[in-house]
Parts: C-alpha cells; sequence; structure tokens
C-alpha cells in the first residue's frame, strides 16, 4: 500500500473517532518533533487501570447501554495539537450514527468535507460550488474495513474491535477506555486512543488521539441527541443529502 492511502486511513481514523481531517488525505506528515513541548499534551487526570474482569464488566455494561441505542447525532469540535506550533488548529462539525452500520462525519468549519460509510460502501464529498462532490479516497477495502471496525465501537462493541486494538479500561472520575493499536500499519500512525466516557449513559464525550511524535488531537462531543429519525438520503454513499450544518448549505 503506497502512502497516499495510508494517510487517508489516518485521517478517517481520527474523524471517526469518529478518528476529522483538519489535515487533507495524502498531505505529507510532519516531521518528528525533537521533544514535545510542556504544553503538548492535555492535562492527565488520575486513573487507575482496571482488572481484566472489571474491565470484561465495563464493556458489558457499555454494550448493554449502547446497545439499545437506534441512532444519534451529536456536535464535535477537533482540536489539533503539534508539538513544533504553538496554535491550536480547530474544526467543527456533526456526527449522524444509525445501527448497525451507517454513519456520517461531517465537517462544518474552517472548510466542509462528508464522509459516509453505509454497509461496507465508502464515499468521501467536499462542498463547492454550492454542492457536494464526490472525492477519489483511493484506499477501497482497506477503509471500509478499517470503518467497519469503527462501527462497532460507535455501538459500544469494544471485544469486537479486539482484533484491530487492545481494549483497557480506566477508572477516574469519568470511565475512559483506551485502544492500542494491534496492526502495525496503525501503530505507525497512532500511538494510542482515549475514549473519555459519561459515567451515567456510558456515551463517549470526549477522544483523544495520540501520535508517535507527541502530537495529539482531542475531540469533545456535545449536544448527542438519540433515537432521532433520519432520511435515508443522509447515509447515501453516491449522492448525499445536504444538511443545514455548516457555512452557505441554505438556499
Amino acid at each position: 500500500m503506497d502512502g497516499r492511502p495510508i494517510m487517508i486511513i489516518k485521517t478517517v481514523l481520527i474523524s471517526l473517532l469518529m478518528l476529522a481531517a483538519l489535515a487533507a488525505a495524502g498531505q505529507p506528515r510532519q516531521p518528528p518533533a525533537p521533544a514535545p513541548s510542556a504544553t503538548a499534551a492535555p492535562p492527565v487526570a488520575a486513573y487507575t487501570p482496571l482488572s481484566k474482569q472489571a474491565t470484561d464488566r465495563l464493556l458489558d455494561q457499555i454494550s448493554n447501554r449502547l446497545g439499545v441505542v437506534r441512532s444519534f447525532q451529536s456536535v464535535f469540535v477537533q482540536e489539533r495539537h503539534l508539538a513544533i506550533f504553538e496554535d491550536v488548529l480547530t474544526g467543527k462539525g456533526f456526527c449522524f450514527f444509525e445501527a448497525p452500520d451507517k454513519f456520517r462525519w461531517e465537517l462544518a468549519e474552517p472548510y466542509v468535507s462528508v464522509l459516509i460509510f453505509n454497509r461496507n460502501e465508502v464515499g468521501k464529498f467536499e462542498f463547492k460550488d454550492r454542492k457536494l462532490g464526490a472525492i477519489d479516497t483511493g484506499a477501497g477495502k482497506a477503509m471500509s474495513e478499517l470503518l467497519g471496525q469503527m462501527t462497532h465501537l460507535m455501538r459500544g462493541d469494544f471485544k469486537a474491535s479486539q482484533e484491530a486494538f487492545t481494549v483497557s479500561a480506566l477508572q477516574g472520575k469519568d470511565p475512559r477506555i483506551d485502544l492500542t493499536p494491534r496492526i502495525k500499519a496503525l501503530g505507525e500512525y497512532i500511538r494510542a486512543i482515549e475514549l473519555t466516557l459519561d459515567p451515567k449513559t456510558y456515551q463517549v464525550f470526549k477522544i483523544i488521539i495520540r501520535e508517535p511524535e507527541g502530537d495529539f488531537i482531542q475531540i469533545v462531543f456535545s449536544d448527542v441527541r438519540e433515537n432521532v429519525p433520519f432520511a435515508r438520503a443522509l447515509f447515501d454513499t453516491k449522492n448525499p443529502s445536504l444538511t443545514n450544518a455548516g457555512p452557505g448549505r441554505k438556499g
């Protein structure tokens, strides 16, 4: 696999965890920083690793809770922190999910980009000339398989994702699930993914994606609405409908 599909897969992983693509797929990676600055990571909260038995029990509780959620939508804000820059790159958008295997990740700011997964089919679009135009991802089956793994996570089915990730649980103020890539190709770009859960609903409200060089991406979700009915065209991978989210979308 050449560099471009790998970069697209990395972007998708970041977006869908929902894993938001502030850097376009295929853009060259930043050179490794000599050492992360003191501000290159968010404050570390106090967490205690759970035993395997306690981890399995928590994963079962998450699966049971989220298993009854037929659909949801939310707003997200993403911050990309680079060790070699002080400025934080910020993006905003919307996430839509319908069980068991449909989702739409829509970046609305600073530009409009839409990624859709629907029953193993993938569509990626950019908003130009007041309409969504399709983009060739170039990653094919590899992307579809990875996005399929992401739908397991969105349903709270962490056990189904253990082929791709080592899953561990930690307890603190809020429960946290850590994912460490088992697949070498993913490990080259993602060191760890930290999912912080609401202790009452078990919905993921914050994601931190740590990269090998010390950079990280933080995604915070808000305004989560469960069991929302969606039009079929929202998840159309060929000709998706527009939403009212983002600039220049009406009229």
